[in-house]
């Protein structure tokens, strides 16, 4: 299935063969005459005993107007396929077909909830009856996507990188069968590197699962994963590049293989050379290959990628078997010790156990093939534990497990709106949590509890006098005017029972003076002007520091600072050291401060 290659128009043209590709059938026209047409993909139900057996759906994008994810079917071998079905209008991308053992239809893409890049989230949306109808889409969670539009991205070599989803249902007869499993590149806490993460479904979608990281914690980039389920064993393998030196753009691909619904897995580097990520010197915007692949059948996966290791570049493509190594021990930590152990060893293997990430949650131990983790005092957290087997120098792969110590901070979708302006937008609980806002206006808080697994019991003021306005179990609403505090206390029911988590809000006033950041996005200097001074700000002391402190826009943590007298009106930021994302620089003289969010771009 490919789009027409003569545009415009195009279209989506569709071939078949009934003898393992000796000979093609004509090309059926799979959708008409289509504008924008983006990023096809077809899945046909291939379980002998679905109600829907042998259908083949299709799902793509178009542009150009107004956007929409379509999809069509044919119920006729590809001979031919019903007029297309809008699932969303707005922006969606890299959209994702599977079915289910009993006939479901899945589709899934990377959300632009507000028009723009990067994406925002899953969106999501199934059939019932074999592609008829579908639910209205939905966004179950949320993600902070990698991509940067189609331009070059400095943090992979100048090439253009998507931020797009990968879905597989496992149809095998295993304790799992009918899970839907996505994986998907997404900025380590909302703003950092990128990492391969994975989530998963037991009931159609409803509901998903917290993120699991995949890629290997000590990549500079991981990024462009595809995800197989094998039908015959229910092993579950992700392939995805990855970056392991943090110096340079050498590039290797990885897979990530389970035989247990990733509740444990194992990372291996299944191409045999690096290749040097860089863009196609024949094609435009960075483009450097937008996805790469992986199948799996028999207890095997076969990933493919692209690299140019000979100067050209070709495709390859690499079989992994899943080994009969498992580390296994109990995902959930709440007081004391467990322990875990890796099993299905061959005989004379080394196990290096690697650093916990992150630290201070736990304390270790290990004796061989057998780790202990000890909860530290009541401190809460995911931790990652991890396990590299050697035998005489060839690597059976990385074992990891995720273990979540105590009842830590429960994602939280979070959102602050002035009469005029969406200021910022928070993924997780931060105390304090502040913003700054012109003043005479009043803001208004939401946080929302994403997580499944957390059930919130009540509300309460701790201080302040930001009266809460409405809540119910999973949503606070509040108003906070410029000036005020806001502190309040949860208490919620997690996997290892009952406990509180306290949080706060906090409105600065600006004013006295405004600010010229220039430019903005940013990468090696920012230049600051301030501009438009109260005579309050001018009968300031000629000694009397100005500062300018640059906050990390999503943990409002300072991440650097400056400080100048005040008979200067033009000053030089240098912000060459720091990494690619958000920011809010807050200019302070004396009582009165000022704030604009900066970019920095790399």
């Amino acid at each position: 299935m490919a789009p027409n290659a003569v545009a415009p128009p195009n279209g989506l043209l569709i071939q078949r063969t009934d003898n393992n590709g000796a000979v093609w059938q004509p090309q059926v026209n799979g959708t008409g005459v289509i504008n924008g047409f983006d990023k096809d993909m077809i899945a046909a139900d291939d379980v002998a005993t679905s109600p829907f057996a042998n259908n083949l759906y299709c799902t793509w994008t178009v542009f150009g107007g107004a956007t929409t994810v379509q999809f069509n079917r044919s119920t006729n071998g590809g001979n031919a396929f019903t007029a297309p079905i809008i699932l969303k209008n707005g922006f969606g991308q890299g959209a994702n077909v599977q079915t289910g053992p009993n006939g479901e239809v899945y589709v899934c893409w990377a959300d632009y909830t507000n028009g723009a890049i990067p994406a925002q989230g899953l969106g999501f949306t199934r059939s019932l009856n074999g592609g008829v109808t579908f639910t209205p889409f939905a966004i179950p969670f949320n993600y902070a996507g990698i991509r940067i539009g189609n331009g070059a991205n400095a943090n992979f070599n100048n090439t253009r990188v998507n931020d797009f989803l990968s879905m597989a249902v496992d149809k095998s007869n295993s304790p799992r069968r009918g899970r839907i499993y996505v994986v998907y590149a997404e900025r380590e806490n909302g703003n950092g590197k990128s990492i391969v993460r994975l989530r998963w479904s037991d009931n159609q979608g409803t509901n998903w699962s917290a993120p699991t990281t995949l890629s290997i914690a000590t990549a500079r980039q991981s990024w462009m994963p595809w995800i197989a389920v094998d039908n015959t064993t229910g092993n579950v393998f992700v392939s995805y590049f990855c970056m392991e030196n943090q110096n340079n753009f050498n590039t290797n691909t990885f897979v990530a293989a389970s035989v247990n619904g990733f509740a444990t897995f194992q990372n291996r580097i299944v191409s045999d050379v690096a290749h040097v990520t860089a863009p196609i010197p024949q094609f435009q915007n960075g483009y450097a290959g937008d996805y790469i692949g992986i199948t799996a059948n028999g207890g095997r996966g076969f990933a493919a990628w692209m690299d140019d290791r000979n100067g050209t570049w070709q495709n390859y493509v690499s079989e992994v078997r899943t080994a009969d190594i498992e580390l296994t021990g109990n995902a959930q930590l709440c007081t004391g010790s467990n322990t875990y152990t890796l099993t299905g060893l061959p005989a004379g293997v080394v196990i290096n156990w690697q650093p916990i990430t992150p630290s201070g949650i736990v304390n270790f131990a290990s004796n061989n093939n057998t780790a202990t983790l000890t909860r530290n005092g009541n401190a809460s957290g995911i931790i990652t534990l991890i396990a590299e087997v050697i035998d005489g120098g060839c690597n059976y792969g990385l074992f990891s497990i995720q273990v979540t110590v105590g009842n830590p901070d429960p994602p939280m979708g979070t959102t602050y709106v002035t009469s005029n302006y969406y200021y910022l937008s928070q993924t997780q609980i931060t105390t304090p949590l502040f913003w700054f806002m012109p003043a005479g206006q009043t803001g208004y808080v939401t946080y929302v509890i994403t997580d499944p697994t957390v059930t919130p019991q009540s509300w309460s003021t701790i201080s302040g006098n930001t009266p809460i306005i409405s809540a119910d179990k999973r949503t606070l609403y509040f108003s906070i005017n410029t000036g005020q505090t806001a502190s309040y206390q949860m208490t919620a029911i997690g996997v290892c029972g009952t406990y509180t988590k306290n949080f706060g809000a906090t409105v600065l006033q600006g004013g006295g003076f405004s600010i010229v950041p220039s430019p903005n996005p940013a990468s090696e200097s920012l230049r600051v002007n301030i501009t438009d001074e109260s005579s309050e700000v001018k009968a300031l002391s000629t000694e009397e520091n100005i500062i300018m402190s640059l906050y990390h826009f999503n943990t409002t943590v300072i991440v650097k600072e400056w400080h100048f007298k005040n008979n200067q009106k033009q000053f030089s930021l240098n912000v060459s050291d720091l990494k690619k994302g958000q920011y809010i620089l807050v200019v302070t003289k004396g009582k009165f401060k000022q704030s604009q969010q900066i970019i920095i771009e790399k």
